[in-house]
């Protein structure tokens, strides 16, 4: 299954997709967290939260909430690994601290717990702009691979 917006691939089960937010699969109800009775166009790509098209941030054809630090992430920051507990986000974020990668690691537990949102895990890892590569490149070196974001291929 592919994301219209975005083509990014998905495995069926995801209700949104993880690469831009938007809805893949319609046969679920998923409400948005601020109006209850109206259902989720979206997710925030860096938090989880589903929204729907009053609250939506769009911003680089990718979804966010009304956070504006989460938006503003989008033009300072990429995602370079998903991963699916707090401990093992943590680990990443600091084996690349360890390699001078400065990391930001940010939940979308609060808003996965019912259902699967996405195919990735329930943790985001991001570094500044520029440093994707390099931040790939050291997970490879230490034998991480398995957190890497596929937002990238």
């Amino acid at each position: 299954m592919k994301c219209n917006r975005c083509g990014a691939s998905h495995s069926g089960e995801a209700l949104f997709c993880a690469n831009c937010g938007e809805r893949v699969r319609e046969d679920e109800g998923v409400e948005c967290e601020t109006h209850s009775t109206v259902a989720a166009t979206g997710v925030c790509v860096v938090c989880g939260k589903p929204v729907c098209d009053d609250c939506a941030v769009t911003r680089d054809a990718r979804v966010f909430c009304e956070e504006r630090r989460h938006a503003d992430l989008a033009s300072t920051h990429e995602r370079v690994s998903y991963v699916p507990s707090e401990s093992e986000g943590e680990m990443v974020v600091k084996n690349l601290a360890s390699g001078g990668i400065p990391a930001l690691l940010f939940s979308m537990k609060p808003y996965s717990h019912f259902c699967r949102l996405t195919d990735e895990g329930r943790m985001s890892v991001f570094v500044p702009l520029g440093e994707g590569e390099k931040a790939r490149r050291l997970l490879e070196e230490m034998d991480l691979t398995e957190f890497l974001s596929r937002d990238h291929e």
